[in-house]
């Protein structure tokens, strides 16, 4: 296999190190600072009896996606106007606790993901500066 062509994705990495796929869909979360709605893929995966919520996206710049394909268009958008076409894999993950429904463990991540957000972009706006 190329590595070029190879690229990182939790639906296959996870299912490799021993976890079970529980489930796996698109979702939005919102407000999230920059961006308004951040489309994430979600998973619920498990092992040995321990739950976890995982979400991941793409993120260049200026644009997410949870969707590979379309990361690659963005990245060639920044090639293309001589941009920045540095890109992120954003994989934030969490227990469910026990007794805990998906939808309070959402209400755990969503914020941790706002929070997270705000943190990674005055990052990238540093990091950015010290490139030039």
């Amino acid at each position: 296999m190329e590595t070029e062509n190879f690229f990182h994705t939790p639906t296959v990495c996870l299912p490799a190190s021993g976890w079970t796929e529980i489930s796996t869909e698109s979702r939005t979360i919102r407000n999230v600072p920059v961006f308004g709605n951040l489309p994430v893929t979600e998973m619920v995966i498990e092992q040995m009896g321990t739950k976890h919520l995982v979400y991941f996206w793409f993120q260049t710049k200026s644009r997410a996606t949870h969707d590979k394909n379309v990361n690659r268009f963005h990245l060639s958008l920044h090639a293309l106007t001589r941009d920045n076409t540095h890109d992120l894999f954003i994989r934030p993950m969490m227990t469910i606790k026990k007794n805990e429904s998906l939808d309070e463990a959402r209400q755990r991540m969503d914020p941790f993901v706002r929070d997270m957000m705000t943190t990674l972009i005055q990052f990238l706006q540093e990091k950015q500066v010290q490139e030039k």
